[in-house]
């Protein structure tokens, strides 16, 4: 049994469950998709740490990157054993596929790091935390919807967080050097990703 979902709403919490006994290929997209989600749900629930200084949330997060392990182990077997349904384009989504992956173990380890220290993090670099979670929403939108225009204006926020994020190196505090160093790796990893999402694409952009 597969988890697909953990939401809450005015009626309580809920989890959906689906059953995944063979690798079908029909269920690829969908699963890559809740890989996304459950990335972009991480990235709010470290925010949301951040915010209230809430160092007890670590079983919380474990449990949502367990669930992207989960769900990009599923689409790299599927793309070992069988390829994506465009073969040659099989390499450039197993590198997002395992981005994904990468990503979600970033945020567990910021989050393990801020919960050991002893300091609150600061109002800048929780803003700088928001614009980070935006880009990653926009990459999360563009590889659902891929769009020329929206891949230049997502090329052009990442290369001005990367900047920002140069500055803020050379402003922040001491002990927040080492949030910080994990926060450039997380901004890099996403407008890395950005060449497969490319190559996946080419045809449109020609």
């Amino acid at each position: 049994m597969d988890i697909e979902e953990i939401r809450k709403d005015k009626d309580g919490n809920y989890i959906q469950i689906s059953e995944r006994s063979n690798l079908l290929q029909h269920e690829f997209k969908k699963t890559l998709d809740q890989s996304f989600r459950h990335l972009c749900f991480l990235s709010e629930q470290v925010i949301l740490a951040f915010e209230k200084s809430n160092k007890n949330a670590l079983k919380n997060i474990d449990m949502t990157d367990n669930l992207i392990n989960q769900t990009t182990n599923f689409c790299q077997k599927l793309l070992n054993k069988r390829g994506y349904e465009e073969f040659d384009k099989t390499s450039f989504v197993y590198e997002i596929v395992s981005g994904i992956e990468k990503l979600g173990d970033k945020y567990r380890l910021l989050y393990k790091y801020f919960a050991k220290s002893n300091f609150k993090i600061s109002n800048e670099l929780v803003r700088f935390c928001f614009e980070i979670d935006e880009f990653l929403n926009d990459f999360y939108s563009l590889n659902r919807k891929f769009e020329i225009e929206k891949l230049r204006s997502i090329g052009n926020k990442g290369q001005l967080l990367l900047k920002r994020s140069d500055k803020l190196l050379e402003s922040i505090k001491k002990k927040e050097i080492k949030i910080m160093f994990y926060l450039c790796s997380i901004t890099e990893e996403i407008y890395d990703l950005l060449e497969p999402l490319i190559g996946l694409h080419h045809e449109e952009i020609k």
